[in-house]
């Protein structure tokens, strides 16, 4: 295995953050925490309390100086060639802080200052830092040293990174609420000037007492459209309707991504209750579209909804699941998980053919092993926990809630228990690419008679979706709005279709075996051909790619 659990694990029981992108950490399991500790540590990084603060108090820049990385930034494009280069160093230098100023550089006019923003960019991506900096923010919110509110805030604008900044958002949480209140540096920072600390002060306190959440609601109307974000959010995660109404504007107003986490949250919401169409391709007009069909429909519905039903995910960690059915030493494939710098944060080699796998609490792994016709449950380090043999290829695993675990073959679909006991069964025809167990009891799958398959928990067919194309190999996500993110490795395609098989989004991927969306509204993509694993977005323009290397075939993909 490469390396050691760098990074990994907050697990559901143990480090959770609200859907809609507050921050709830709770104290890390021995094994996350001991991971955490080991990769600061590496870097010589001193874990107790105060070592913790100074690391952040080191990563903090002065306001001045963040200031100045504008003007550093618009130095790229000065008619003098060691001008260019000598800010295109002070902004590697100046890492992640300099992140949003250099992402907001790739629309400029000057054809230079584009380049070099980006091969600034690429050069940030490649360090390590900001997985030290989630590391000692999760720590940071277990050990809650005095003055770590303090702390946190005064860094938050330095941090550059979603992912960072998620973690110290979990952290302000930890750290910044007792018993409902709001730790004063909290409650000043939601009039702070710099809109990164009103967003995270505004997930933090909008999680506080009924008394406390008022002073949010003032960032409803803020200027600045993620502290809207945050604001609502909060507040409605929180049971605010009155929030609502912000909440759906930003349907429009919001950035692409906050759009689809939007959308994500309120298909939640919806239920069983019909709900409007979706974002469609994601642009201005269909925003729009949008937003004022959910204004009608929350005029309608509001009443109902149960705002309590939001419930609790992990945040998302930036780690990319790859499941490589040929990769690795001994050329039986691989799992990895990768971090967004391309390195194996983990890596169990040596498996027979891993098809499909998931990550379970505990730094566990579940297998689906086509060449052996078995799953296994592992430890990171590939000792075997469970097993359960298959009479035919299994090509999906999935541990349920109630404990058992659903796997798919190419012609059956069955339920085992934890004692290996067969306690459902539903054989098909063959053909089966791909299925997963939804959270109703229903099953869909991805079939090669160019349809989509969904059957209910008694095994009967309630939808047969055309969907030419997965004739040769498909895989297939039930999305939240009720569409299906199809990859269609025959036409070299990633579609989204509805219920009818109207195509509704589609982008261009060679040869896909396995898709999937994320919050952000892109989508992951496994090309195995390539030999690698894409990031699309809406547009169908690749931004991030990760190179599993020349021997590899990464056949699923999954990011959390």
């Amino acid at each position: 295995m490469r390396g050691v659990i760098a990074m990994c694990r907050r697990l559901a029981l143990s480090c959770v953050l609200l859907l809609l992108g507050g921050g709830a950490t709770l104290a890390q399991p021995d094994l996350e925490r001991e991971a955490d500790e080991k990769l600061l540590r590496d870097a010589r990084v001193t874990t107790d309390g105060p070592g913790l603060l100074a690391f952040f108090r080191e990563r903090t820049l002065a306001d001045a100086d963040r200031a100045g990385l504008a003007t550093t930034v618009a130095r790229l494009g000065d008619d003098s060639f060691e001008a260019r280069e000598r800010a295109s160093r002070d902004l590697v230098r100046a890492g992640a802080a300099a992140v949003p100023f250099l992402l907001a550089a790739r629309d400029a006019r000057d054809a230079e200052v584009v380049r070099r923003a980006a091969d600034c960019l690429r050069e940030i991506e490649q360090g390590t830092d900001r997985t030290r900096a989630a590391a000692a923010a999760r720590l940071l919110a277990t050990r809650r040293p005095e003055a770590a509110a303090e702390v946190l805030l005064a860094y938050l604008p330095s941090a550059g990174d979603e992912e960072v900044e998620e973690a110290v958002v979990g952290a302000l949480e930890a750290a910044g609420l007792r018993d409902g209140k709001a730790a004063p540096a909290l409650r000043a920072a939601l009039k702070d000037k710099e809109p990164s600390r009103r967003a995270a002060a505004a997930a933090v306190v909008g999680g506080a007492s009924a008394d406390e959440r008022r002073a949010v609601a003032a960032l409803l109307t803020d200027p600045e459209a993620a502290v809207r974000y945050r604001a609502a959010a909060a507040l409605v995660r929180a049971g605010d309707k009155a929030a609502v109404p912000a909440f759906l504007a930003l349907l429009s107003e919001g950035t692409p991504a906050m759009a689809w986490r939007v959308e994500d949250t309120l298909y939640r919401l919806g239920g069983a209750k019909p709900t409007p169409a979706s974002l469609g391709n994601g642009d201005d007009a269909a925003r729009r579209r949008a937003r004022q069909a959910w204004e009608g429909w929350w005029k309608v519905h509001g009443g109902e909804v149960d705002l309590g039903l939001l419930g609790r995910e992990e945040p998302q960690l930036g780690l990319t699941l790859v499941c490589d059915i040929t990769g690795g030493p001994a050329s039986q494939g691989r799992v990895a998980e990768y971090g967004r710098d391309g390195k194996a944060v983990w890596q169990l080699d040596g498996l027979g053919g891993p098809i499909d796998a998931q990550v379970l609490p505990g730094g566990r792994v579940l297998v689906a092993e086509i060449n052996r016709n078995r799953v296994t449950e592992r430890t990171l380090k590939g000792e075997i926990l469970w097993e359960a043999a298959t009479t035919q290829r299994p090509i999906a695993c999935q541990r349920l809630p109630n404990g058992n675990t659903f796997i798919a073959t190419e012609s059956e679909l069955l339920e085992v228990n934890r004692e290996r006991k067969t306690v459902s069964t539903q054989p098909r025809p063959a053909g089966i690419y791909y299925a997963v167990k939804l959270r109703n009891g229903h099953v869909v799958c991805a079939h090669r008679s160019g349809h989509l398959i969904e059957l209910d928990a008694a095994g009967k067919e309630v939808r047969s979706v055309p969907c030419a194309g997965t004739e040769v190999w498909a895989g297939v996500e039930v999305l939240p709005n009720g569409h299906f993110l199809v990859a269609q490795y025959g036409p070299n395609k990633v579609i989204e279709v509805d219920t009818q098989g109207k195509r509704l989004w589609e982008a261009s991927a060679t040869s896909p075996s396995h898709a999937t969306r994320l919050r952000n509204g892109n989508t992951l993509v496994a090309t195995p051909n390539d030999h690698k694993v894409v990031e699309l977005d809406r547009a169908g323009k690749v931004v991030w790619t990760l190179d599993t290397g020349a021997n590899s075939r990464p056949f699923r993909v999954k990011r959390r």
